[in-house]
């Protein structure tokens, strides 16, 4: 089984054991985190640090390149208050320690002799591309806060590789009526092995 299909199988098995109360939450799948809320499967964004987008499609084909739309989605999914650029408060730095964990970091950095923690990505925003990215500031002395910003708009062949950026890669996730068919072929499967270790067994 290749590891693409291990992560969606978890997550259509995730399906059965997550309340429907959960609808909203992300929740981690390995080296992929699925958002309930929009029934997407990202990949976490350490496993394409410093590949260009067309890299990282390349190195993960089951995946896609996620529209500035839906990381937006994801960010205020996660908690964030706010479109485009959420201001760097305490009150966002758990919204930005979730996505930190679920997702993974890019880069560690000091700016001004503040610490910073960084997960940043490519995004499609139609003819040009954003680098939206979730911020933990460890200021000394005081609370850290967090923040996310929707990204500058670049004109982007895909080949552009930058250290410290990834790219925010998807998959849709089946929809509930699928799971039936997976569990019964699931079913099906171990029927069928149960059969093979009965006419092996010595008489």
């Amino acid at each position: 089984m290749t590891r693409f299909q291990t992560l969606l199988t978890s997550a259509l098995l995730s399906l059965t054991l997550t309340p429907s109360a959960q609808a909203t939450t992300l929740v981690d799948q390995g080296i992929a985190m699925r958002d309930f809320a929009t029934n997407l499967l990202w990949l976490d964004l350490d496993q394409t640090n410093g590949l260009s987008p067309n890299a990282a499609l390349s190195a993960f084909p089951n995946f896609r390149m996620a529209t500035h739309g839906e990381v937006v989605t994801l960010f205020l999914n996660a908690g964030f208050d706010g479109q485009f650029e959420v201001p760097n408060t305490t009150t966002n730095f758990d919204a930005a320690s979730l996505l930190t964990d679920l997702l993974g970091t890019t880069a560690s950095f000091t700016v001004g002799g503040v610490p910073k923690t960084v997960g940043q990505g490519w995004a499609d925003d139609g003819n040009v591309f954003r680098e939206p990215f979730y911020e933990i500031n460890y200021p000394s002395g005081q609370a850290p806060t967090g923040r996310f910003f929707g990204g500058n708009a670049f004109s982007n062949s895909g080949t552009q590789a930058i250290n410290g950026v990834g790219t925010f890669l998807v998959s849709q996730v089946p929809l509930p009526t699928t799971l039936p068919l997976l569990l019964s072929a699931l079913a099906l499967i171990g029927l069928q092995m149960r059969g093979k270790k009965r006419r092996a067994a010595p008489a």
